[in-house]
């Protein structure tokens, strides 16, 4: 599949220059310019490469953390199924959650229940757990199974002199 970088480039440099006149807020769903990224990374789609996301944590003026969203209905490892106040149901991708600025977001399309929003952190503290070594589904490039953020499991983490494991 070809990607579209440079009308991405182009209409990056025209989000740069947006003012930030809104406020953002967590569990509001938006339209966000993503962008074409690299590899498995998620893709906004359209002349605006906007995808919906929801706002997991407001960081200051300028960062905010996001996770795409999607309406292919999953419900595994890596994505959780949430309902907005419409009772629209849609899938989080917890391994996609990203920094960006509130300059890519384009307008608010809902919010989730405070419930929802709670299910949507449990997932990701247990998703982004360290003690979390549940095997992926595919081998590493060498063939041999791994697990963990980055092939880290608990046994390859370094212990300190009184055998407590570092962060």
């Amino acid at each position: 599949m070809n990607k579209d970088f440079d009308t991405w480039n182009k209409l990056k440099k025209q989000i740069q220059e947006r003012p930030i006149n809104f406020h953002v807020k967590p569990r509001q769903m938006w339209w966000c310019s993503l962008g074409v990224n690299i590899g498995s990374e998620q893709d906004g789609k359209n002349e605006n490469f906007e995808r919906p996301v929801l706002v997991y944590k407001f960081i200051n003026q300028k960062m905010v953390f996001v996770i795409p969203v999607t309406s292919s209905l999953k419900e595994d490892r890596h994505h959780v199924i949430v309902e907005d106040e419409s009772f629209h149901r849609s899938s989080v991708i917890l391994s996609q959650i990203r920094v960006v600025s509130p300059k890519r977001l384009l307008r608010q399309v809902s919010w989730i229940p405070e419930v929802q929003f709670l299910l949507v952190a449990q997932k990701l503290q247990e998703y982004f757990s360290p003690t979390n070594t549940t095997k992926m589904s595919k081998a590493s490039p060498g063939g041999e199974a791994f697990s963990g953020p980055e092939g880290i499991s608990k046994d390859s983490i370094p212990e300190t002199e009184n055998n407590t494991i570092l962060p």
